[in-house]
This record gives structure tokens, sequence and C-alpha cells, in this order.
């Protein structure tokens, strides 16, 4: 079958279907932990069936397969068939992959690859059970199943009416057994079971429908179907209303059941297309007029509170936002050079107008970071097996929203991180006792805002790093001299695990041993502007803290001038801004430096960078801006100082296209153009160009001053 990428309706499946798979992924693992869960058995369960309805529509034959083997054993498992054990959790997990594969298929136009044969034979014996005698987990004995032989029943005549009876005692909604019988209703041959809302019920909810297991090869429907089911569920809703028969307690009820209230449904267990008419035809007449006899009528269908804007337009979007602030800024400035009143305010209105807009539309393109972090729980429990560990994942502020480019972005370091945490910071559980720490271990990861800035913490409570080894195993590898490594910090030692090629593992792994990782991780977080520290204790653990901009559009800079023309730092990588005598200066190891509350501070001219051969001439009032990399904190010096500015990013021209150390270009408020430096390219290059050098050191600047 051709597949069409750009095909509406695919989108919509990969879009809803492919949400249904993040949540799976944060399920299934949860279910790992709390086998006996039935509100995840039941979710999951639900999941897989709404994938495979979706999938059946478009015929994605692979697809179907799939899901309704790993539904038929979910079927099992909610009723209390078998129970979730680590051998069926490997399974799913399984599954999962393979649903990820064939749906990256989907997005690149070319037909799913179907499950290898040993999967799909796995599912169809766990189905049935065939795999039990291998298990040594016996299941927790079940609730009592019900009897094949029908319940008695009053009039076998009456049974759509009390299904309807049911219905309306259940109130507008309806639940999951009740939707879930009458899908059955609809492709079988048996008629809709009535479904108690009374205590009894509740007492019974044990097992839910097992039909949907066992008529599923034929469970599909369509649009048609689907509406007509509905205006018949509430037409037969509506019935004993508009007649003013309210049920009662039936004399085979017991007492106290109607004073059971009905389980809200939940909101995503009908696959149901949002403007299906809530009130459909004559149902809904009946139902209206019973309402306005009680003297309130039903109150109307909300439209739909959301809408899909492709990322395109929210991009377009963003970029004409960001020349309104550029506007914004012109006017500004010249708001200062023509003092006139009247001009004044409406240019005050606009730039506060500007910032709301500019705030909403940044909004637009927020995403919670969960959407990295819902990975990870797989992530910890697939290195743990592997490792031979036992580790515990706890995540915090998940719900903190960040810009949607960053959040893709920030998925690889993450992963980087956190698998380095497993693997280098946990001990085993034998070594963990025997320090007299739990078996298991702790990795925490966390989000939270800070101002414009979102920090993200990586902990973990394992072996911690000892810089004395760090320094020692740079010195090994020949990464730096052993008089530099001696004069290190703790906090420049641990640094050392960012330099490319550096690794203390002496064995190759599927982990790790190979010295990259870490490196790309730090230039991936200097790339998006963030910097990354680390703090660590022999024995204790160690914690990684990333700080990142919220959005990467628009961002505040400070603007600085070099050799008369303006450029612009970004802040997030400014420290402090100091005035400094660099007559009196120092050399270590040819590196130029200053104290500054009696630490040394490297020095570096941004002139050598922008006329290489320059040697510019120390100033008693230097402008000095401090700026922080990942693993290192140095002085910019400029030639002076402008302010403060929002700038909005635009890309390099050809010309100028690849140039380190510039992130890109702006335009000014006076309506000039300003370079953007990449302040960790610009430090690297710096560092270059001194080593390169080999300028002689002059005693006017070597004094103690």
């Amino acid at each position: 079958m051709a597949i069409d990428p750009n095909d509406e309706i695919l989108q919509d499946f990969l879009i809803e279907a492919g949400e249904l798979l993040e949540g799976l992924n944060e399920q299934l693992i949860d279910l790992e932990q709390n086998p006996d869960d039935r509100d995840l058995l039941n979710a999951v369960f639900r999941s897989f069936h709404t994938i495979k309805g979706g999938a059946g529509f478009l015929s994605l034959d692979p697809l179907v397969t799939v899901c309704h083997h790993a539904e038929d054993v979910f079927n099992l498992l909610r009723n209390g068939e078998r129970r979730a054990d680590s051998h069926l959790m490997d399974t799913m997990l399984r599954v999962l992959d393979t649903l990820n594969v064939m749906f990256g298929d989907l997005r690149s136009g070319v037909d799913p690859t179907p499950a290898e044969a040993d999967l799909v034979e796995n599912l169809r014996r766990m189905a049935n059970n065939e795999d039990v005698a291998a298990e040594p987990a016996a299941p927790p004995p079940p609730e009592p199943e019900p009897e094949p032989e029908p319940e008695p029943q009053a009039d076998t005549d009456a049974e759509p009416a009390a299904d309807g009876e049911a219905m309306v005692g259940a109130g507008d909604e309806i639940t999951d057994d009740e939707f879930e019988a009458l899908l059955d209703s609809l492709h079988g041959d048996q008629p809709p079971k009535p479904v108690e809302t009374g205590s009894t019920a509740g007492d019974a909810a044990g097992e839910e429908p097992a039909a949907e297991g066992e008529g599923s090869s034929g469970d599909l429907i369509t649009d048609d179907e689907f509406e007509n089911l509905l205006d018949e569920l509430q037409a037969k809703g509506a019935g004993p209303a508009a007649t003013g028969a309210v049920p009662s307690p039936a004399d085979d009820e017991p007492a106290e059941a109607p004073s059971a209230k009905p389980e809200p449904a939940e909101p995503e267990k009908a696959a149901a297309p949002a403007d299906t008419p809530a009130g459909g035809q004559g149902g809904g007449g009946a139902r209206a007029g019973g309402g306005g006899a009680e003297g309130g009528g039903r109150a109307a269908p909300q439209g739909e509170t959301s809408v899909r804007v492709d990322t395109e337009r929210l991009d377009e979007i963003m970029n004409l936002v960001g020349e309104l602030v550029l506007v914004r800024n012109r006017l500004s400035m010249l708001r200062s050079q023509h003092v006139d009143d009247e001009l004044g305010k409406a240019i005050s209105s606009l730039a506060l107008v500007t910032s709301d807009l500019q705030t909403s539309v940044m909004k637009t393109r927020m995403q919670p970071v969960k959407k990295v972090f819902n990975r990870f729980p797989r992530v910890i429990r697939d290195l743990s097996r592997n490792l031979g560990k036992e580790i515990e994942l706890e995540i915090f502020g998940e719900d903190t929203d960040l810009d949607k480019n960053l959040v893709e972005a920030l998925s690889d370091p993450l992963v980087h991180l956190v698998r380095n945490a497993v693997d280098h910071g946990i001990e085993t559980p034998e070594v963990r006792e025997a320090a007299g720490k739990p078996r298991k271990g702790t990795v925490v990861l966390g989000a939270a805002q800070e101002g414009d800035h979102i920090a993200l913490l990586i902990k973990d409570d394992g072996g911690g790093m000892d810089p004395q080894a760090l320094r020692r195993k740079a010195v090994e590898k020949g990464l730096m001299e052993p008089a530099m490594a001696e004069r290190m910090t703790d906090r420049e030692a641990f640094n050392v695990i960012f330099m490319a090629g550096f690794s203390t593992k002496t064995e190759i792994s599927d982990v790790s041993g190979r010295g990259v990782g870490m490196d790309v991780v730090k230039t991936k977080i200097s790339q998006l502007n963030g910097t990354i520290e680390i703090d660590s204790e022999v024995g204790v653990g160690t914690t990684l803290r990333v700080k990142l901009p919220l959005t990467l559009a628009i961002l505040p800079a400070l603007m600085v001038i070099l050799d008369g023309r303006r450029f612009a730092i970004p802040l997030a990588s400014v420290s402090e801004i100091l005035d400094l005598d660099l007559t009196k200066t120092h050399y270590v190891d040819d590196q130029e430096v200053i104290i500054v509350r009696k630490q040394a501070l490297p020095i570096h001219y941004l002139k050598r960078w922008l006329k290489p051969g320059h040697e510019p001439e120390p100033r008693k009032d230097a402008h000095v801006v401090v700026v922080h990399t990942a693993d290192r904190k140095v002085g910019l010096v400029v030639d002076d100082l402008v302010g403060q500015e929002e700038v909005v990013i635009k890309p390099l021209g050809q010309n100028l296209q690849g140039v380190k150390g510039l992130a890109g270009a702006t335009i000014t408020g006076d309506g000039g153009i300003a370079l953007i430096l990449d302040v960790s390219d610009l430090v690297t290059i710096l560092m270059r160009q001194l080593q390169m050098s080999g300028r002689p050191r002059r005693a006017s600047r070597t004094s103690e001053g």
C-alpha cells in the first residue's frame, strides 16, 4: 500500500497514537513496579485498543497484528488470569520498540515493517497462557469468574430498557465497561449486557468485559457506525426520562445501589470524533425536553478549546514578532533623541503591547520538559538490568515549560548525562552494601524555572568523583601537563570529564569507555547558550546542574564595542562586568591572568580574535566582561560597553557561514548590524591563538602591583 505522509488522516493518527505511545513507555515501567494496579492495566489495554482501531481504519495490518496480540495479553492481565512479571514486561517493551519503528516508517512514507515472527509468536503464547509453565511467578488468586450460564433476567425483551435505565442512572456519561460492552454488542451476536451501577457492580468489577479480546478480530467500526451507536445509546437513555419514569431500585437490586456514585468517564477512553454531536437527533431532543420539565435544560455542548498548528507556522509568527521587537527597539532609541510627550506615550504603549505579544507567542512554542523526562524510566530500567544494578529514578519539575526547539535538542545530552550517572556513579548492590549504603541507588532528574532560564538537575548517590584521580588520568592520557593538572582546583578537575577522549573506564562496553559522549554534551549545551556545573564528593555522589535559556529565538544580550563595531554577548554567559587595571597582570603557563578577589582570572583580548596579529596595549581602566563556559571562567577585554538589549537571532550570510566564534547576527536599535558571539567557541579560539603565538612576557606586566 502506498503511504502518503502528508495525508491529513494519517497525520492525525500519528499525532494521537504517538501521544499514546509516549504514555505507554511510562505506564509499562510503572506497571512492572505495580503489577496489580487495575487503573494501569486498563489504561495500557485502552491504549493498545485505540492504536489498533486507528491502524485498522488506515489498513495498517502490521500495526493491527501487534496491537491485537498485545491487547489480548492485557485482557488476561486485567481479568486476573495471569500476572505481569519481568518476562512479560520485557516482551511488552519490545512491542513498544517495534511500534515506534513502525511509526518511524509511516512518518517516512513507507509501509511499516512487520514485527519479527518470534515476537508475534511470544505474544500469541502469552495470550493463550501457553508459556505460564515456564514462569516461576504464580498469580494471586483472582476474584471468582462469572459462571458461563446467563444470570436470571426478569424479561429478555426488557433488556434494552434495562440497559437504557442503567445509562440514565449513571447520567449522560458512560463508563469504560458500558462503552466496551456496547462495542462488543455492535460486532458480536450477543445483545449489550446491562452494566450494574450499584455497589454490587463495583464488587464484581474485578472482571471487565472479556469480549474485547474474544471478538477483537472484528471490532473495528467506521465513523458512521460509531455515530449511529451513540445515537442509539442516547435514544435508549432518553426514553424513561421523557415519560417521567425515573429509575428506582428494583426488587432484585440491593437497596444501597443508588447511593453508589458511578465512576467518571476518562477523557481518553472514547476514540470518537471530536465533532460528534452530543445531543444527537431524536435522543437529544427527548433529553432536552425532560430537562426543561425539571426547570433547567442541558447546557449546550462546548466547542473545541484547542487547535493543531503546524510548527512552521509558529516559527513564522515568531520571526514576525522578532521583527516587531526590532522595530520597538528602534522606536525606543528615536524617542530618546526626539522629546515629544505624545509620541513618547504612543511608543511606550507600543513597547508594552509588543512585550505582551512576544510573551504570548513564546508560550505557544512552549512544551513541558516532561516530553524529554518520560523516556528516562525506560532508560534506567534497561541500564540497571544490563549493568546488574538496582536503581530508583526520582523525577520532579516535569511540568516546567521550555521552548519546543530546546526540548528536542535536550534529549541526547540528557541521555548521556543519565547514562553516565548510572554507569560511572551508581555502584553495584554488593559494593553499596559494603559501604553501608542501601542496595538500591537513586538517580534524581529535575527541572525548575529560574527567571528567564531553566535549571536542570541530574544527581546520583553513587561513589562520586575523586579530583586527584581525574588529574592523574588526564595526565596519563596526555590531555594536559602534570604542572597544569596540579594547579587545577577541584571544580576544574571535575570538568576534565568534558575533554574529548577522556574516560575513567579501563574496559570498553556498550555503555561507555570510548571517551566520547561527555564532550558532545558540553558542545551541545554550549550551542544552546547554556552552562553546566559539577559538584561531587567521594562516597556521597555527584550533582550536575545545567542552565539554559527558556527560548533561543529572542534572547537578552550585552552589547559591547570592539574596534568601533558593535557585538552582542549572550547575557546567559555573562557572570559580571569589571573595570580592571590590566597593567598589573601575571603569566601562568603563558596564560595572562589578573587577581580578582584573591582568585586568578584568565584574561583574553577580543581584538586578538578580531585582528589576528594585533597586540593591544593594556589599559588601567579596561572593561572586562567575565563569562563562563562549561569548564572555565575567563575575562574578555572589550573597548567599551553599550548596555543590555533584547536581540533577535538571524542566520549569518553565506560569506560568514561556519565562522567559528559567531552564533548569528541581529539588527540593533539604531538600525545597524551586530554580530552575536558564540562564547564557548570564542574562548577556545583565543586559547589556541595564545598557544600558537609564543609571544614574550613583558616585565611591566609581571610585576606584583
